[in-house]
């Protein structure tokens, strides 16, 4: 190693050093830098959930096959989403105040999900 390179990590040793203790000198600041953010993640425990529900689904089924009809009840049987009517065709499902874009059922997906189990 050269001169320079220790000469420089001694001063960041040095920096550091003379951090922490200006750190653990004030109290209000140690208050501040660890029991508020283990506050805040309680808090947030509490107020946050990551579970969701009852998110509305639109669907437009041109396969209207029982495997369609099945592909959609497994969607909605968990209760994360509620199925809602989405006015059969792309045109008129944009406009349904309960689902803004459902996602159209091609039959070419449906009979590769047939294909494929």
């Amino acid at each position: 190693m050269s001169t320079s390179t220790r000469n420089y990590r001694h001063q960041i040793r040095a920096l550091i050093i003379k951090e922490l203790r200006q750190i653990m000198r004030d109290k209000q600041l140690i208050f501040l830098l660890f029991f508020m953010p283990v506050l805040q993640l309680f808090l947030y425990g509490f107020a946050l959930s990551p579970d969701v529900e009852h998110l509305r689904l639109g669907v437009i089924d041109h396969a209207a096959s029982p495997t369609s009809r099945e592909a959609v009840a497994a969607l909605v049987e968990n209760g994360v989403f509620d199925l809602t009517a989405s006015g059969g065709t792309e045109a008129t499902a944009g406009t349904e105040a309960a689902a803004k874009t459902p996602p159209p059922v091609p039959p070419a997906v449906l009979d590769a999900i047939v294909a494929c189990s």
